[in-house]
């Protein structure tokens, strides 16, 4: 069993800190909110009970690893992950819990060149609400001439808006639960009856 002496554990957890940053499955569920308003308090928890993990003084098998993360993962943020990422983030906590025992701390630069880039990548995306003011300007424009019409024109639109709008109201909470099943990077998001996990020993 490798054991991680004092010295040695600021730069595992500063090292495990920015291995779950670069976790997407765990940004995306921060991002969206998909535990609720709680959601970064959440992930800054299972940070916790990880890197205890680690100082309990046991075997640190990958497998066993996956399964806890696997399993807050559905838990916390109602996650089902079928993309290998929470094997991944196990191995690469166990690499990096196992050099800085033996005081190699090589690992750290890297992580820290990782995160740098994909902050930089998100500072360089363009803002959605941008981008959403620049299409309703357009709608605007577009309504401003329709305006221009007969007030008879303008009562059939009124009617077909009030139509529209009631189609839409019965047909949003279906659409709703429907799109949240899956988002954009594949990440499947489910309902789960929620297990509370076990505490890690202060």
């Amino acid at each position: 069993m490798t054991v991680l002496p004092p010295e040695g554990r600021p730069a595992f957890e500063e090292g495990a800190s920015m291995i779950f940053s670069l976790w997407s499955a765990l940004s995306l569920a921060i991002d969206n909110e998909f535990g609720g308003r709680h959601s970064r308090d959440k992930a800054q928890q299972l940070w916790v009970d990880v890197v205890q993990w680690f100082y309990d003084g046991k075997e640190h098998y990958a497998d066993d690893l996956e399964v806890d993360l696997q399993e807050a993962m559905e838990e916390d943020f109602h996650m089902v992950l079928e993309d290998g990422s929470p094997l991944q983030v196990a191995r690469d906590l166990i690499k990096l819990h196992d050099e800085c025992a033996a005081s190699d701390y090589s690992r750290l630069e890297g992580l820290r060149e990782a995160l740098q880039q994909q902050n930089n990548s998100r500072d360089s995306q363009p803002p959605r609400a941008n981008m959403q003011t620049g299409s309703e300007s357009e709608e605007d424009a577009d309504d401003s001439t329709s305006a221009s019409g007969s007030d008879d024109d303008m009562s059939e639109a009124e009617g077909s808006m009030s139509a529209a709008q009631a189609s839409a109201s019965s047909a949003a909470p279906g659409s709703v639960a429907q799109a949240s099943q899956m988002d954009a990077d594949g990440f499947q998001v489910v309902q789960t009856r929620r297990r509370s996990r076990p505490q890690a020993p202060s």
